[in-house]
């Protein structure tokens, strides 16, 4: 199904219209197909209200949606609670948004995400073989815990952790030097620089 992008013109009341046209047009589509769309914002955009980047009528407006367009899903997601939010009057726009607090994983939790990030994906069948999945070697003895005591089981972190090392080990291991290098630091927490230039 084809989307376009919501690019706003005009004046702010014209861009509104707009955007809620948008929207609009959006929940026709998913309705049609079936499908439902996640819209998710950050607190940040308070403090965009803030320096008038945005005024008080996009909430009214996310209101408006959040009650009539049934296959949009409206999620704002941040560390404060919305009372905390000063810049605007958001308990009165979300009266009805329900708060949910979003805890610090398991130990089990991280586990599950770092081996079976896709566990839960309609793209395969539970016990699809094919599923993506990452062995607990690769993640090498004690990183899990290692990542989940870092990252203080926050799910955010955890990722942000996890991608991190994804991203980066298979360059690291590219060369035995580097291995035996870094591999010197299970041991101990201080050695001297390799002497291999390359290495270094």
């Amino acid at each position: 199904m084809p989307w376009a992008i919501w690019v706003p013109t005009g004046t702010r009341t014209q861009s509104a219209v707009a955007f809620y046209d948008y929207l609009e047009a959006c929940d026709t589509n998913l309705r049609a197909a079936d499908k439902r769309l996640l819209l998710a914002l950050d607190e940040y955009i308070d403090r965009k209200i803030e320096e008038g980047v945005f005024d008080e009528d996009l909430l009214a407006l996310i209101r408006e949606s959040i009650q009539s367009h049934r296959n949009l899903t409206w999620v704002f997601a941040g560390n404060h609670d919305i009372i905390e939010l000063i810049h605007a009057e958001w308990t009165s726009y979300l009266v009805s948004a329900c708060t949910i607090e979003v805890s610090p994983f398991t130990l089990e939790e991280t586990r599950r995400l770092l081996t079976e990030p896709l566990r839960y994906s309609c793209l395969w069948d539970r016990d699809d073989t094919n599923r993506p999945h990452f062995e607990l070697g690769f993640w090498g003895e004690g990183g899990i815990e290692w990542i989940h005591a870092e990252a203080g089981g926050w799910p955010h972190l955890v990722q942000l952790l996890a991608e991190t090392l994804e991203r980066i080990v298979p360059d690291l291991l590219e060369c035995a030097a580097e291995w035996t290098c870094l591999s010197g630091f299970r041991a101990q927490g201080w050695q001297p620089p390799p002497t291999d230039e390359i290495v270094r």
